[in-house]
């Protein structure tokens, strides 16, 4: 299938690379020490209103490539970068699930 679209596009197989980055407002230490400790994790969204036509995504298996902090005036934001893995219970590296 193709991005947004219900219909069947031409598919192949091949490798697939799942980078990306996320700007979060700072919370604890969870998202520093998975990155200093090299821990994998997952990252789950859907973009949409969770009805009709949204999409969830999902990144089984995740590795944080870099974390940094930013202090803004009233609230401290956290930068993640990752990268994501072959997930061996999914068997993808990412999950793409319409919500008709």
């Amino acid at each position: 299938f193709a991005l947004m679209d219900a219909n069947v596009k031409s598919v192949t197989r091949g490798k697939l690379t799942v980078t990306g980055s996320m700007s979060l407002y700072f919370v604890d230490q969870a998202l520093k020490k998975k990155f200093l400790n090299g821990s994998e994790t997952s990252i789950e969204f859907t973009l949409g209103n969770g009805s009709a036509k949204s999409y969830t995504f999902k990144l089984g298996t995740v590795k944080y490539t870099a974390n940094t902090r930013d202090k803004q005036e009233n609230a401290i934001s956290e930068s993640v970068e990752f990268t994501a893995l072959y997930d061996g219970t999914d068997l993808s590296t990412i999950k793409i699930t319409r919500i008709p």
